[in-house]
């Protein structure tokens, strides 16, 4: 995940100790992201300082674009913007924080073609994130 600025800023890294400077734009508990950024950042003793909670990334976005604060987000989710400008993308490294993202189904029943159909569709959209460089924080590509 990364951290993401209003558009000007100069991309950067930035330490997991030094968020609890910044002004934070992020979804309401009980959101698997915010849990993710919260148990991090209890686990490293930061406290954060979330000034907004919005629950649509887009609306998210828009408000990081327009300054009012930054927001903890996959790179996934914000790689276009980023490549137009509109967004700046800040690595958060000692510790990142990642994401994990699993797909499964039960052995016991056999799938549907929808769910497998479903399956499929999800697998290249994930595998071709990953190929693009899209999906930074991708570090085992476990396939299917």
């Amino acid at each position: 995940m990364v951290l993401v600025g209003p558009p000007g800023e100069a991309s950067r890294s930035q330490r997991l100790s030094a968020l609890g400077e910044v002004p934070l734009i992020l979804p309401g508990l009980p959101h698997g992201n915010r849990r993710l950024v919260e148990q991090v950042a209890a686990k490293n003793t930061v406290p954060l300082n979330v000034i907004l909670e919005v629950e649509s990334v887009g609306l998210t976005k828009k408000l990081v674009a327009a300054g009012q604060g930054y927001s903890i987000l996959a790179h996934a989710a914000v790689q276009q913007d980023i490549d137009r400008g509109e967004l700046v993308g800040h690595e958060i490294e000692r510790p990142g924080i990642r994401l994990t993202v699993a797909l499964a189904r039960l052995k016991e029943r056999r799938s549907s073609r929808l769910a497998l159909s479903w399956e499929k569709i999800v697998l290249e959209t994930l595998e071709e994130l990953v190929t693009v460089g899209a999906w930074k924080e991708a570090t085992h590509w476990l396939g299917h």
